[in-house]
């Protein structure tokens, strides 16, 4: 690095390279990292050019904002690929390819009332079916195979339907920001519930995991099945920001903390809730939609760093890149939305945390690469993510 009198210096860096470091002055970098890069990708020790991405699959038809794409296979050995709009529910033609303006079917629309909305939406597939909630006091279900029934001239009977009656005898029904899987259990958390249907408010509650029966993801009810039940974190006060599963174990994500579900019965209580810290001050989850998990690796981002959580444990992984991605959070006009996937193409293999940051009408993406354990930034000028999206590999 060699420097003259009137301050020009030169800086040579070097392979492997390891992604961009501003964390310290450029004149400072290690020669294996490179200062603030855009729009490149760091891959087999090499800086590279991103990969050619583009639209892949057109809209709904109706122009509605997708709130999730998913893929399930139903009890007939079907494979469905499905959007979720604040509409109603969509199916993916097999051969959009070749008509590309009718790449979406309605499967059905939402029922009058019941007021779902464009936010992100929990999804779940489970006995063959799929599920999705999204802060609605509803829990749908469709399998795949149920086609939407007309009855008359203006009367239509949706093709899916609510499924979580958490009390029979009251009418009660619940639906939830977020949705898992654990012991054979479906889970609601952050639940939306109602007494009746016929107008009545609906209550939130920020702190409550509901699970249903086990292998009975229609029975919510207690008095129905002893397997079904809640709990409340009424010893945490704290709101919960999402799930993920690893393994045998569940984590729920608070603002502030983090509660471990471990399963122990299949009797009344079929959690142990173990929490991590104390929620006044220990890591959690602090935007929403960041969380992302694939096989045994997950992803979330807390108030100071962004940390994979995996079988072995938690460990911060934003490193020299941390600063510049929380300048792009902080300039982000909406929540962020994550996705894992393992690869662009199939002869290009990239497992990799995707952060989607909306800023106005664009932008940014860091991208973690998992094997290179590196960042890379991106930015789209054409949009922003406005739904999780899941990789499925039987698509």
């Amino acid at each position: 690095m060699p420097q003259d009198p009137e301050g020009y210096f030169e800086i040579t860096y070097q392979a492997p390279f390891k992604g961009p470091n501003v964390q310290l002055p450029e004149n400072q970098i290690p020669k294996e990292f490179s200062p603030f890069t855009n729009n490149f990708i760091f891959k087999n020790g090499e800086i590279r050019t991103k990969p050619v991405l583009k639209k892949f699959i057109p809209g709904p038809p109706d122009n509605s904002i997708i709130n999730a794409v998913y893929g399930f296979v139903d009890g007939n050995n079907v494979v469905h690929t499905v959007a979720v709009t604040a509409t109603g529910l969509w199916q993916l033609n097999f051969n959009w390819q070749e008509f590309r303006g009718k790449a979406w079917n309605r499967v059905s629309p939402f029922p009058a009332g019941t007021g779902f909305s464009n936010l992100p939406s929990a999804c779940a597939v489970f006995v063959n079916q799929f599920y999705f909630t999204n802060g609605g006091h509803d829990l749908w279900a469709w399998d795949g195979i149920t086609n939407l029934k007309f009855t008359g001239p203006s009367t239509v009977i949706p093709a899916f339907q609510s499924v979580a009656k958490i009390d029979v005898a009251h009418n009660l029904t619940a639906g939830a920001r977020f949705l898992g899987e654990l012991n054979a259990r479906l889970l609601l958390l952050d639940t939306i519930e109602q007494q009746n249907s016929a107008g009545k408010p609906t209550t939130e509650f920020t702190q409550r995991v509901r699970w249903c029966a086990s292998g009975k993801p229609t029975v919510w009810d207690p008095t129905v099945d002893t397997g079904a039940g809640f709990n409340d974190f009424l010893e945490v006060p704290d709101t919960i920001t999402n799930y993920m599963s690893i393994g045998r174990s569940g984590y729920v994500f608070r603002v502030n903390g983090i509660t471990e579900l471990t399963p122990i019965s299949n009797g009344l209580l079929p959690f142990d809730f173990n929490h991590l810290w104390a929620s006044e001050r220990g890591i959690g989850n602090v935007f929403v939609y960041s969380i992302a998990n694939y096989g045994p690796t997950g992803v979330f981002i807390s108030t100071e760093d962004i940390y994979e959580i995996s079988v072995g444990g938690f460990k911060n992984i934003g490193g020299e890149a941390r600063d510049a991605i929380f300048n792009d959070l902080a300039a982000a006009t909406s929540g962020p939305i994550a996705s894992i996937y393992p690869r662009f193409t199939n002869n290009y293999i990239y497992l990799c945390y995707d952060l989607s940051i909306p800023q106005g009408n664009s932008s940014v993406n860091w991208i973690f690469s998992f094997e290179d354990r590196n960042w890379t930034r991106w930015t789209f000028e054409d949009g922003i993510r406005t739904g999780n999206v899941r990789f499925n590999p039987i698509n």
